[in-house]
């Protein structure tokens, strides 16, 4: 759907008719959920503030909002896709993606403990996430993109998707005291269309000296991968890069209660999503989130 016409409601209207029939029709046969204490989160990731990076396939910058409740699942996430800045200025600079600023909604809903269905909403479009990233710029004096990045700007553009995911305990087959889960997702929309599946372990930092689980540190891990055969962001005109389809990906992460906040930070290393660079490509992620016990919110 581009911008430049009115966009039509009646996809919309589908995905919402469809993943409502879909989803009571599933949970129907599916045993209810738990109904545990709602959540807020907050976050931001970033490939250029960690420190550790092999390569500089691309610029991307998150932060968003996540409302977690015992049956439903709410997103908010805002997004800077940019291509790789050369900061020498070579002769015959190209880049090697569209430039975009992005924002994304996600509701899903709760089908059973470990089950969940959801639509997506993405905007491509312009938001003023430019000016920011040009004022960041400055302050590092990394200037002079302006019009290489209007030149290579994605036009404006709506995408819809549904997604399903799933999350059970897995085979204890590491170390005792080791939390451990596999999941696996489906992505199937205008913007993206994705299987993956992924295993992920967490394990609680308790000293001898500690009683209170809740205010130790817990070290994460997940590995896995994703089968994408379709990426329209990534593959997005002007310059119409080519997606990778088989991205695997290892995360490693903190995360410990202070001052009544979950703090969680974590380090992922996946290939890039463009299929000319094959280079390690590492994003960080900090999160801050706030759970509500007892909350009534269906």
């Amino acid at each position: 759907m581009n911008k430049a016409t009115a966009p039509s409601v009646k996809p919309l209207i589908a995905v919402l008719a469809l993943w409502l029939v879909s989803g009571q029709a599933i949970a129907a046969i599916l045993p209810k959920p738990d109904k545990p204490s709602a959540a807020l989160s907050i976050y931001i990731a970033n490939d250029s503030i960690n420190g550790i990076k092999f390569s500089d396939s691309y610029e991307t910058h998150n932060a968003g909002l996540i409302w977690h409740g015992p049956l439903w699942r709410l997103q908010l996430d805002t997004a800077i896709v940019s291509p790789k800045l050369d900061k020498s200025r070579r002769p015959g600079w190209t880049a090697n993606r569209a430039y975009g600023e992005l924002v994304s909604l996600a509701l899903e809903k709760s089908l059973a403990n470990n089950t969940m269905l959801g639509v997506s909403y993405i905007s491509a479009g312009s938001f003023g996430f430019n000016q920011w990233q040009e004022r960041v710029h400055e302050l590092l004096e990394h200037t002079g993109y302006e019009e290489d990045i209007k030149a290579v700007r994605m036009p404006d553009d709506e995408w819809l998707g549904l997604t399903l995911r799933q999350t059970a305990p897995s085979s204890p087959f590491l170390s005792d005291g080791l939390s451990q889960n596999i999941s696996w997702r489906m992505i199937w929309g205008e913007a993206r269309q994705a299987l993956g599946i992924s295993f992920a372990a967490k394990k609680t930092l308790q000293p001898a000296a500690l009683t209170a689980t809740k205010d130790n540190w817990q070290f994460h891990w997940q590995t896995g991968i994703d089968y994408v055969t379709k990426d329209a962001i990534v593959s997005a005109s002007p310059v119409d890069a080519t997606h990778r389809k088989w991205r695997p990906h290892v995360a490693i992460g903190f995360s410990r209660q202070i001052l009544g906040w979950h703090v969680s930070i974590r380090e992922t290393a996946t290939l890039p999503t463009i299929a000319t660079d094959n280079e390690v490509f590492l994003t960080l992620r900090i999160g801050l989130t706030k759970h509500f016990t007892g909350a009534a919110i269906k």
